[in-house]
């Protein structure tokens, strides 16, 4: 229940940050089943916004590893 909820807060930030036009592309990275939900509470325009979906579990990494591994394997 815990992760549906998250899944749907997190949605509803992306939605209006679609809304409002912060958002021009999005790549989406979350372990499954997560990831599922999280696609699945995505509505109107911001599907259209998600250029690409990962599932991974990034969150153990700090944030230079992050950065460096998002770079090298990603390019982003």
């Amino acid at each position: 229940h815990e992760r549906h909820e998250f899944a749907h807060q997190v949605a509803h930030a992306v939605k209006a940050a679609v809304s409002a036009g912060q958002i021009g592309s999005l790549v989406v990275f979350a372990s499954n089943p997560f990831l599922g939900q999280l696609l699945g509470q995505l509505e109107d325009a911001a599907p259209k916004r998600v250029s690409a979906s990962h599932p991974l579990d990034l969150t153990g990494l700090a944030l230079p590893d992050l950065a460096r591994r998002l770079h090298a394997e990603f390019g982003l």
